[in-house]
């Protein structure tokens, strides 16, 4: 009897003991699994948290990219607006595309009179512009900021213009450059001796100081051709 006493003694030791380990293992895997479940909401969280991020970066990139293309537009409207008052004998393209040798080029405006063809290229920049040779410098509430100069951009214009013309029997057409700030409130410091540099409402002037080398009819016939290019004219 006593045997069979300490036996089951023994037995309920082991059963409890066995229970503990159980109850210990179970302990052990529901702290792993509520680790895991928390790792896996911390990672959900955090994409979720970078996908809204990149959706509000995309948003914010295209408002930017939009932004200046409104206010490019925008500034094209002023300077199309100032060179509706050149005189009749003048006419005034606008977004006119060139194409040649595989090449194209977008103008913002085409003026053709008896001084030759005017390419103007408009930019809407505010605050303060250095205009220097080897870039231009911006300046806008006590920042300075290095940029593109467009007078580079206008020179690629005028290679593709002039192949477009002597494709066509046209070479010795005067072909001048002018950046137009449409910005009434810019402030234009310094020069390039490439190519003039004012304010949009200071064209028409500049314009009509420019001398004459062709004829009436030659003018017309130019107007012809860009017109060919399906290309609405203004005057």
């Amino acid at each position: 009897m006593k045997k069979s006493q300490a036996e089951f003694d023994a037995n309920v030791a082991k059963m409890r003991a066995d229970t503990a380990k159980e109850r210990q293992k179970m302990k052990s895997d529901f702290y792993i699994w509520a680790v895991f479940v928390g790792i896996l909401g911390v990672s959900g969280g955090l994409l979720r948290f970078y996908q809204r991020r990149k959706r509000h970066r995309g948003k914010e990139r295209i408002s930017n990219e939009q932004a200046i293309l409104d206010a490019g537009e925008e500034g094209e409207k002023q300077t199309a607006f100032h060179l509706s008052f050149l005189p009749k004998g003048y006419t005034v393209l606008h977004n006119v595309i060139v194409h040649s040798e595989g090449l194209s080029a977008e103008n913002d405006h085409v003026v053709i009179g008896s001084s030759g063809i005017i390419l103007v290229e408009t930019k809407n920049y505010g605050g303060t512009i250095y205009v220097r040779p080897n870039g231009w410098v911006r300046e806008k509430f006590g920042n300075k900021q290095g940029c593109d100069s467009p007078i580079a951009q206008s020179e690629r214009h005028k290679i593709v213009l002039e192949s477009f013309l002597t494709k066509r029997g046209w070479r010795q057409v005067p072909i001048y450059l002018v950046v137009a700030i449409s910005n009434s409130q810019a402030i234009i410091e310094g020069e390039d001796p490439r190519c003039p540099v004012m304010k949009s409402e200071s064209l028409p002037h500049w314009i009509r100081s420019l001398p004459s080398t062709i004829s009436e009819e030659q003018a017309n016939d130019l107007r012809n051709l860009f017109i060919s290019l399906e290309r609405t004219a203004v005057n």
